[in-house]
């Protein structure tokens, strides 16, 4: 039990944050429970039905939920229920994982209890999202090719590429890691590295590397297209709000998801005797930081980043490592180095709790809660008819609570408005033309949300003149008006937001 202090008490953390977040459903997961729920019931996979677009971006989540639902598990609890244990099994997992390089016993166990200390693990564990499910599977394509190195059993290729292809399935970034674990080996082969003959290489990748064609083939005959239509909706930098690059906007919200380790990686390069231990893994990290690099998403917590938690955990303990064996005049830097980085991730992740849960009310976090959210579908579902059409920019919650048919004002499950913000000059001609597409598609009613204090945004009426509107939604909201569309409320959502609700007279 000695050794596994560390194990335990990272399980204990985990669950104690899970549960304090465990109320919390982040909005953009009711988009893959719409598609799960049309899916079982024979409509397909889309979100509204006969609109063939797709609109989710986690295949294998979306189909795993749509299974669960066949069999009577409603997508929200089963979502919670496997991310729950795929955090679970990441902790007992990086624990396995990082005992496969010998490293030393209290850094083993000291990063697993960072990895259950983490806030936004805790959190996306019960959001719904596939996000530590994504997390589970790389940390585990790692384990396996670790256990080839120990083995070279040529089995362990088929299981290692066979995760691969499941990553590839959850996210459409995962091919990235398909194509470099790949080259790694390839790599090897050629100098001279690899145990096997090409075709023990060649056989695994030809067998996977097919599977996931035939699922590209697929996708062009149920889409007509290669990519998933949120490649579309959200171009480069779209909803990062910093001055610098995405790489940095998603790295600054993953500081509580301890991104400021990756400063500790370059240690590893004065430790001889390890350095090239730490190339697979390492090579998965820089895989997933040229994806954030190029997407503009980012979320609290740094969604985008958390996948490769583990394994930048897993690296920074070989980093300390290092520190600990290396050079006489370098070891009194360990003690120092280990204690501030805990420390720092330790406070970072309480401020993260405590911000969250003290600002619930507060965009991002009052769309990562969606309780009012839901609350909103109920509303519309018992003021207006089943056929009923609306429009809003939070595309999910609140088209599948109240089960009507949406138009998206982002175009994340909307093929020509994501065709205007990928294919337009500027930013204000697709907040034009989506304005002009909306208005001539007659909603039923318009959802629009004005923040308080919104610096960029534009006065939508002056008798509230601090809340203001996106671009988009002003020039949507001016267009309705003078399109016979009135507004039927302006009332309080959350603590800094307004709700317009426009209706078609």
């Amino acid at each position: 039990m000695q050794k596994k202090w560390g194990v335990a008490a990272a399980f204990l953390a985990a669950v104690l944050l899970q549960l304090l977040f465990i109320n919390w459903t982040c909005d953009d997961s009711f988009i893959s429970f719409r598609y799960a729920d049309n899916l079982a019931r024979g409509d397909g996979l889309v979100f509204n039905p006969g609109e063939s677009v797709e609109g989710y971006s986690n295949f294998l989540w979306v189909l795993i939920l749509a299974g669960g639902r066949l069999i009577g598990l409603a997508p929200l609890l089963l979502s919670k229920g496997l991310g729950v244990l795929a955090a679970l099994l990441s902790l007992f997992l990086l624990y396995r994982t990082i005992g496969l390089w010998r490293l030393d016993p209290v850094l083993q166990q000291g990063v697993v209890l960072l990895l259950g200390l983490t806030a936004g693990f805790a959190y996306f564990a019960v959001s719904g999202m596939e996000t530590v499910f994504y997390a589970a599977l790389l940390l585990l394509a790692v384990f396996l090719q670790k256990k080839y190195d120990r083995d070279s059993k040529p089995a362990r290729l088929y299981f290692l590429y066979g995760t691969l292809f499941l990553i590839s399935l959850t996210r459409p970034e995962g091919i990235l890691f398909f194509g470099l674990t790949g080259l790694f080996h390839w790599t090897l082969y050629f100098r001279r590295r690899f145990l096997h003959p090409w075709r023990t290489l060649l056989f695994p990748q030809i067998l996977w590397g097919a599977s996931y064609g035939l699922f590209l083939l697929w996708r062009l005959t149920t889409y007509g297209d290669l990519l998933p239509n949120t490649f579309y909706a959200k171009p480069p930098g779209t909803f990062v709000s910093y001055e610098s690059t995405a790489l940095v906007g998603n790295l600054i919200k993953a500081l509580p998801s301890g991104s400021f380790l990756l400063l500790l990686i370059p240690v590893l390069l004065i430790w001889k005797k390890r350095r090239t231990d730490f190339v697979y893994p390492l090579l998965i990290i820089l895989g997933q930081l040229v994806f954030i690099s190029y997407s503009g998403d980012w979320m609290a917590f740094g969604r985008f980043f958390l996948p490769v938690l583990p394994l930048v955990l897993l690296v920074s303990a070989a980093a300390a490592a290092s520190l600990k064996e290396g050079k006489k005049r370098i070891r009194p830097l360990y003690p120092a180095v280990v204690l501030s980085a805990v420390l720092l991730y330790a406070g970072l992740n309480g401020l993260a709790v405590v911000r969250s849960l003290n600002n619930e009310g507060i965009y991002p976090y009052s769309v990562m809660k969606s309780t009012a959210l839901q609350s909103l579908g109920r509303q519309l579902k018992e003021g207006y008819s089943p056929e009923t059409v609306i429009c809003i920019r939070r595309q999910g919650a609140v088209p599948y609570v109240s089960g009507f048919r949406s138009i998206d004002l982002l175009g994340l499950t909307d093929r020509t408005i994501a065709r205007f913000n990928s294919g337009s000059d500027t930013t204000i001609e697709a907040n034009s033309k989506t304005a002009q597409n909306i208005i001539r598609r007659r909603p039923d009613v318009i959802l629009l949300f004005a923040a308080e204090g919104l610096d960029q945004g534009w006065m939508f009426d002056y008798k509230y003149p601090l809340h203001r509107l996106y671009h988009r939604e002003y020039l949507l909201y001016q267009g309705a008006l003078q399109s016979g569309y009135r507004v039927a409320t302006a009332e309080s959502f959350g603590d800094v937001e307004l709700l317009l609700t426009l209706e078609k007279d």
